[in-house]
């Protein structure tokens, strides 16, 4: 596998490389690659945002039962799934910060309710003011462009 494959994903290793929590935790760059090639999305997540009709109902539900478990089970009373620190969890959850909100916008479904999921709503704060973080957060406008237009090809492929 080439680095080009996944870019983005690349260029977060290269500007996470030198903090020491990620330096500490890192598996190799081409493990990491590897990994994420073979599991980028959660069935559930990625039914939310390409399905239609009842597929994307069930796929809603779902991913609000897999929400609950990583809220009750995975970050409990804790800020940060590790404790007080940002630690290897909470960067292997990290796409739920930037991507769930996007996601939301783009299929006009709110799945992650703060009223629903304090304590998650809470971490994506927390995690996504940490200056690391926020440093290296992708641009919301381009996510949201990339979405929209992703979106509209799996309503298309699922209408015809």
């Amino acid at each position: 596998m080439k680095p080009d494959d996944f870019p983005r994903l690349q260029v977060w290793i290269e500007n996470f490389r030198e903090n020491p929590v990620i330096k500490a935790n890192l598996p190799d760059p081409d493990e990491l690659l590897t990994h994420s090639k073979q599991k980028r999305e959660s069935p559930a997540f990625f039914a939310f945002f390409r399905g239609v009709g009842e597929e994307q109902e069930k796929a809603t539900k779902e991913a609000r039962q897999l929400l609950k478990i990583i809220e009750d089970h995975g970050l409990g009373e804790k800020k940060f799934f590790g404790g007080n620190k940002i630690g290897l969890a909470d960067l292997a959850f990290g796409w739920l910060s930037a991507w769930h909100e996007v996601m939301e916008e783009v299929v006009g479904v709110k799945l992650m309710e703060a009223n629903s999921f304090p304590r998650l709503e809470a971490w994506t704060k927390s995690f996504k003011e940490d200056p690391m973080i926020k440093e290296n957060l992708p641009d919301r406008d381009e996510m949201l462009t990339y979405f929209k237009s992703l979106r509209e090809k799996f309503i298309a492929s699922a209408t015809t």
